[in-house]
């Protein structure tokens, strides 16, 4: 029987386009393709905690000769997020009856601006950030971590990302996950495990 649920953040709780930031900070760059390789090393710095914001805008801005400052590559980096209604109405109707959880790969700009202000935050119990425990999906610590924190059986959770990897890394650590690829199917998927949401 599922005790908890559990929720990625980005592209299950809310879309992320990343085309939006390059198009307001740094539009002489054409693609994510373009940055990928420079942008991913950074990027796992911040998210795992060993970069701290400042220093991780002050690296982009230097790496991609960004001409904005430090508060505007903030407003334009928090401008990726867009809300996923049925991911949301899924997560208000599953609350009081399944003990909710969150676990994300994200940073303290991310985190702080967009997820913790998320109407449905307080929902959970449980909140398992990369950034703040120093490691991200799919290293098998932070699902343990995760388990510990929520301190219910792996095999009694279930775990929903849009992510392959990271589904697979969840069922490694004992939980069942879902990979999914397309919101509107979280309902769908969610009856295979007797969890019956409108």
């Amino acid at each position: 029987m599922i005790e908890a649920v559990i929720f990625d953040y980005g592209n299950v709780i809310d879309r992320c386009d990343f085309r939006r930031f390059l198009a307001r900070a740094a539009p002489h760059i054409t693609s994510m393709d373009a940055i990928r390789d420079r942008y991913s090393k950074l990027e796992t710095a911040h998210e795992t905690g060993d970069l701290p914001a400042g220093r991780f805008i002050a690296g982009m801005i230097d790496e991609f000769d960004l001409t904005i400052n430090s508060a505007e590559f903030a407003e334009a980096f928090n401008d990726i997020f867009e809300p996923i209604a049925v991911t949301r109405r899924v997560i208000r109707q599953l609350a009081g009856n399944y003990k909710l959880a969150l676990l994300s790969n994200t940073n303290p700009i991310h985190f702080d601006r967009t997820v913790r202000q998320a109407d449905i935050f307080s929902l959970f119990g449980t909140v398992t950030a990369s950034h703040l425990v120093g490691c991200m999906k799919p290293q098998p610590e932070i699902y343990l971590e995760l388990l510990r924190q929520l301190a219910i059986p792996a095999e009694r959770c279930v775990f929903i990302d849009d992510l392959a990897v990271n589904a697979a890394a969840a069922r490694a650590a004992g939980m069942h996950a879902i990979h999914l690829e397309d919101a509107e199917g979280l309902p769908a998927a969610l009856t295979e495990y007797d969890i019956n949401v409108d």
